[in-house]
């Protein structure tokens, strides 16, 4: 069968596609090798095959009613996928970010994970738009396994609600994953191994916004960060603008925590957020 270029406008569908079904991640495939890829049977066989490969053999589900899924990610012109099936994707991204949180769970590369009795847990929210970050886990996070559990949790919600979000619809996160009793910066080790699961997380997720809490967080991330190396601003002068992180647009404001000690933050940290109410109205 001839080879016929794939048009362009359906590039990104194979993008999708071919991310999901492991065709990329597994033969490290460049976007553009697949416009040679012959059409019609064979695509939809390399596909089929991924998607065994990646999914039936991790469900107790039988296989044609595995298969039944795939129907809708077939356009009408023969082997061109015009539409991602999303409950594919979501049942796809949601092992994956499992298998990253376990990860996580159980890294013991530096010295404050190897003194770890229990990790905070991550939000299990494949699907989420909108990543919440903070700076560094507190020890009532750790000793209650889940983020902003104490007094700093009510001003959070605050925060949330003001929004019209609720934490079942966020990913909630932190740049160092270990409660420490000094300074994050006496911690290089705990940031270089993080920063890289923070990364992944990042990747994985693809959100539409992060909102980071604190100046450390914005120090690790971009400031100190060498791939950020043109941003050199002080934190007061970027309060309430929107930068990138991992191609990611990105917000930093005051920690919760601060707002806590300083209830006279909480109206700057409103007028970092409220700008930010149409957007996610949007998502």
């Amino acid at each position: 069968m001839a080879k016929t270029p794939i048009p362009a406008k359906h590039l990104q569908i194979f993008r999708e596609v071919y991310r999901y079904l492991g065709e990329i991640s597994s033969e490290k495939k460049p976007i553009a090798s697949l416009g040679n890829l012959p059409l019609s049977m064979e695509l939809e066989e390399a596909m089929l095959r991924n998607y065994r490969k990646n999914i039936l053999t991790t469900t107790k589900i039988e296989p044609k009613q595995k298969l039944s899924q795939l129907s809708t990610i077939r356009g009408k012109t023969p082997g061109i996928p015009t539409t991602l099936d999303t409950s594919l994707k979501a049942a796809t991204k949601e092992q994956l970010l499992e298998q990253l949180h376990k990860k996580i769970y159980s890294c013991r590369q530096c010295p404050l994970a190897q003194r770890r009795k229990q990790a905070t847990r991550l939000s299990a929210l494949p699907q989420a738009k909108i990543f919440f970050l903070s700076d560094i886990v507190s020890f009532n996070d750790q000793l209650n396994t889940h983020y902003f559990s104490d007094a700093v949790g009510k001003v959070f919600l605050n925060i949330l609600k003001a929004l019209a979000l609720d934490r079942n619809s966020i990913y909630i996160s932190s740049c160092i994953k270990c409660a420490s009793t000094t300074e994050i910066s006496n911690k290089l080790d705990s940031m270089k191994v993080c920063l890289n699961h923070l990364h992944e997380e990042i990747d994985l997720l693809q959100p539409k916004l992060i909102i980071a809490f604190g100046e450390d967080s914005y120090r690790l991330l971009i400031k100190e960060n060498p791939e950020n190396s043109k941003e050199k601003k002080d934190f007061q002068e970027i309060l309430g603008s929107m930068l990138s992180f991992r191609s990611v647009d990105i917000m930093f404001t005051h920690h919760p925590r601060e707002m806590l000690y300083d209830p006279t933050l909480k109206k700057q940290t409103w007028e970092h957020l409220k700008p930010l109410l149409p957007r996610l109205a949007a998502f």
